[in-house]
């Protein structure tokens, strides 16, 4: 009896992470509309958190791959503002928008574009 109840209970919280998913699928789309980088960030961080719980789920087996997409999409539109903060010396907008970064696992871009900031400010003194 206690078996069955504990796998009651675990059907009973997968199916409840499935719907928390498929709302937040349903949502994302509209956040990109909106802009708000951080509050998709947080929503790709859920989603990827939540995959385990649906893996296996027919409904669900493009999940990882759209996922996927919209982190892409996400850091395509973080890049450019944080190119230029770092230009720009803007450790506030820096610090922001790497966060951002960090949510959705794409730290590794994060290094990349201090560097490109950075090369262009040495190769002009190079030349000077």
């Amino acid at each position: 009896v206690d078996r069955v109840q504990t796998n009651m209970k675990s059907a009973r919280d997968a199916l409840g992470e499935a719907a928390g998913m498929a709302q937040l699928l349903a949502t994302v789309e509209q956040t990109f509309k909106q802009g708000n980088l951080e509050t998709i960030g947080r929503q790709l961080k859920q989603i990827r958190e939540g995959l385990e719980s649906v893996r296996g789920v027919p409904e669900f087996s493009g999940v990882e791959t759209k996922l996927r997409e919209f982190e892409e999409r996400l850091q395509a539109m973080v890049q450019s503002p944080l190119q230029k903060a770092f230009e720009d010396h803007d450790a506030e907008s820096v610090q922001h928008l790497s966060s951002i970064l960090v949510l959705v696992n794409k730290s590794d871009i994060i290094g990349t574009l201090f560097v490109s900031a950075k090369m262009s400010v040495l190769q002009s003194s190079w030349e000077a």
